[in-house]
């Protein structure tokens, strides 16, 4: 392995540059960048959920997803993966993490002796791994990379466990930079799905339920409900009333909190990984109780067809207008037109109000 200066921060900086244009960070790419200029040919990447099951594996050559790899037959007997996994989510692990976490599996293995037969024939009959050193990355440390040496090679040193470090260092806050140029994005992408419902007030969280964002009508709303002004950077800190609202929200389904004379309607918004892994963002709706009302006053809407019809209740499931496109096979334009005309023939501006009506006609 090579481990001078000048070979540091050339790979620095070609992780930096990758960064830029990347979806994600922990992929062949990567593992190239190892091989260019570590001289590490033998690592892969495994990738967990939050509860520790096993997603995907990347080797140098390509990206498999759960029963692809062999490894899947195996990873609930992982107990070196567990370990880790168990104490980043005690250390409360984040992406912004750069403080670097080095585990040698022969060092884990030793401490438990009774389970690790099956596991340890797997790794070297099928995986050809004799020895190893993981590196967790992410939320709970549910990134892992896995270098590794074959039989007949020697365990790693503590020496190769401290160059490891500056590997890691590197990696670390290439990733946490990276996850700061993406939520602009993700923003960009939810504001979109905001503006196409024609919602006036609305909040945008991110995956530890923090606020992202916010526009000022829904600081107004909030401001009334406060009885003072509430500010962006203040409402930034209302960690309680976002926790209240956020509480019990699903994954898949809109959630609807009423809250003095306030309206909160909640709506996820998942970031999918191409290495298996979901981020479950969230945008909330805010309308006055006493708009919503009148809204309600409205009958006989006219009939809609019978594509309109399977929009809108995907519509009232709480599906973007992306996942309806997927979910019956035509193009986000042709959802656009459909709930523009749905909304057209109940006379209502945006989905909540959509839903206050067609559930009144149309028992969900």
């Amino acid at each position: 392995m090579l481990f001078d200066e000048k070979t540091q921060n050339e790979f620095a900086y070609e992780m930096m540059e990758t960064m830029v244009s990347a979806t994600e960070i922990f992929n062949t790419v990567l593992l190239n960048n190892l091989k260019k200029y570590f001289c590490i040919y033998n690592a892969y990447i495994t990738v967990f959920d939050f509860e520790g099951k096993f997603l995907s594996l990347t080797d140098l050559n390509r990206l498999y997803i759960g029963t692809e790899h062999p490894y899947f037959s195996i990873a609930e007997k992982d107990i070196c993966a567990r370990k880790i996994n168990e104490e980043c989510r005690k250390d409360n692990m984040w992406h912004d993490n750069i403080r670097p976490y080095i585990y040698r599996t022969s060092d884990l293995l030793l401490q438990n002796d009774g389970e690790m037969t099956e596991y340890v024939n797997f790794l070297n009959k099928t995986m050809h791994v004799k020895y190893q050193v993981i590196m967790p990355f992410d939320i709970y440390g549910c990134i892992h990379l896995c270098i590794y040496r074959r039989e007949g090679e020697q365990d790693f040193s503590n020496r190769d466990l401290e160059n490891f470090e500056q590997i890691y260092k590197y990696i670390a806050k290439t990733f946490k930079l990276f996850k700061v140029l993406e939520k602009p994005k993700i923003i960009s992408n939810i504001k979109d799905e905001v503006i196409l419902m024609k919602d006036d007030a609305y909040i945008i969280t991110d995956i530890d339920h923090k606020v992202l964002t916010s526009n000022q009508k829904a600081r107004e709303y909030i401001s009334a409900m406060a009885g003072s002004a509430v500010t962006d950077e203040k409402l930034k800190g209302e960690e309680s009333l976002i926790l209240f609202i956020l509480q019990g929200a699903s994954d898949q389904l809109v959630k609807t909190v009423e809250i003095n004379g306030y309206i909160f309607q909640v709506y996820p918004f998942p970031m999918n990984y191409v290495h298996g892994m979901v981020e479950m963002y969230h945008w909330i709706n805010i309308y006055r109780a006493e708009d919503q009302e009148a809204i309600r006053s409205v009958v006989n809407p006219l009939t809609l067809t019978k594509r309109e019809k399977e929009v809108a209740e995907l519509l009232c499931d709480g599906l973007s207008y992306q996942a309806i496109a997927d979910e019956i096979f035509i193009s986000f334009h042709t959802v656009k037109n459909h709930v523009q005309n749905i909304f057209s023939k109940y006379n209502v501006n945006n989905r909540y109000q959509f839903y206050q009506i067609y559930k009144t006609h149309n028992p969900i």
